[in-house]
Protein backbone atom coordinates (compact mmCIF):
# COMPACT_ATOMS: atom_id res chain seq x y z
CA UNK A 1 0.00 0.00 0.00
CA UNK A 2 2.72 2.45 1.11
CA UNK A 3 4.41 1.55 -2.81
CA UNK A 4 1.24 1.79 -4.15
CA UNK A 5 1.22 5.61 -2.58
CA UNK A 6 4.42 6.24 -3.99
CA UNK A 7 3.63 4.86 -7.59
CA UNK A 8 0.47 7.25 -7.55
CA UNK A 9 2.78 10.26 -6.15
CA UNK A 10 5.09 9.56 -9.37
CA UNK A 11 2.31 9.13 -11.78
CA UNK A 12 0.96 12.06 -10.80
CA UNK A 13 2.57 14.67 -7.93
CA UNK A 14 0.69 17.46 -8.33
CA UNK A 15 -2.76 15.49 -7.41
CA UNK A 16 -0.95 13.56 -4.52
CA UNK A 17 1.36 15.58 -2.61
CA UNK A 18 -1.58 16.60 -0.20
CA UNK A 19 -2.42 12.74 0.75
CA UNK A 20 1.07 12.81 2.15
CA UNK A 21 0.38 13.59 5.45
CA UNK A 22 -1.89 10.96 5.40
CA UNK A 23 -0.78 8.26 3.25
CA UNK A 24 2.64 8.64 5.58
CA UNK A 25 0.85 6.77 8.45
CA UNK A 26 1.54 3.46 6.11
CA UNK A 27 5.58 3.88 6.51
CA UNK A 28 5.51 4.80 10.09
CA UNK A 29 3.76 1.30 10.51
CA UNK A 30 6.33 -0.45 8.38
CA UNK A 31 8.96 0.95 10.54
CA UNK A 32 7.53 0.20 14.15
CA UNK A 33 7.27 -3.53 12.69
CA UNK A 34 10.98 -3.73 10.82
CA UNK A 35 12.06 -4.51 14.86
CA UNK A 36 10.00 -7.69 14.76
CA UNK A 37 10.60 -9.70 11.41
CA UNK A 38 14.51 -10.36 12.67
CA UNK A 39 15.95 -10.81 9.29
CA UNK A 40 13.18 -12.78 7.70
CA UNK A 41 11.23 -10.34 4.50
CA UNK A 42 14.93 -9.38 3.25
CA UNK A 43 12.35 -8.92 -0.20
CA UNK A 44 10.30 -6.90 1.81
CA UNK A 45 13.20 -4.61 2.95
CA UNK A 46 15.11 -4.13 -0.04
CA UNK A 47 11.83 -3.05 -2.28
CA UNK A 48 11.00 -0.56 1.29
CA UNK A 49 14.87 0.36 1.03
CA UNK A 50 14.17 1.04 -2.39
CA UNK A 51 11.07 3.50 -1.80
CA UNK A 52 13.33 5.04 0.98
CA UNK A 53 15.66 6.05 -1.56
CA UNK A 54 13.48 7.88 -3.95
CA UNK A 55 11.38 9.69 -0.75
CA UNK A 56 14.81 10.77 0.59
CA UNK A 57 15.68 12.19 -2.92
CA UNK A 58 11.83 14.27 -3.44
CA UNK A 59 11.25 14.94 0.57
CA UNK A 60 12.18 18.62 0.94
CA UNK A 61 12.88 19.31 4.53
CA UNK A 62 10.15 20.64 6.86
CA UNK A 63 9.12 20.43 10.40
CA UNK A 64 7.07 17.44 12.06
CA UNK A 65 3.86 17.06 10.02
CA UNK A 66 1.84 15.69 12.65
CA UNK A 67 0.39 17.06 15.57
CA UNK A 68 2.93 18.81 18.02
CA UNK A 69 1.60 16.71 20.77
CA UNK A 70 3.14 13.46 19.50
CA UNK A 71 6.36 14.41 18.03
CA UNK A 72 8.34 13.54 20.85
CA UNK A 73 7.23 9.84 20.05
CA UNK A 74 8.57 10.38 16.70
CA UNK A 75 12.34 11.05 16.79
CA UNK A 76 13.63 12.60 13.42
CA UNK A 77 16.63 9.94 13.03
CA UNK A 78 14.43 7.17 12.70
CA UNK A 79 11.17 8.76 11.72
CA UNK A 80 12.84 11.26 8.89
CA UNK A 81 9.84 10.88 6.84
CA UNK A 82 7.42 12.66 9.20
CA UNK A 83 9.51 15.90 8.61
CA UNK A 84 9.13 16.88 5.08
CA UNK A 85 6.69 17.10 2.38
CA UNK A 86 6.49 16.60 -1.16
CA UNK A 87 6.65 18.80 -3.79
CA UNK A 88 3.77 19.08 -6.15
CA UNK A 89 6.65 18.87 -9.14
CA UNK A 90 9.04 16.73 -9.59
CA UNK A 91 12.21 17.64 -10.64
CA UNK A 92 14.54 15.20 -12.06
Amino acid sequence: MWGDFIQEYQDNPMDNTDRYSYEVRLRVMLELLKSEINGQHTEEIELLNGLDGYLKRVLVPDRFIWEAEIQIGFPRDMFWFLYGKLPPVIRN
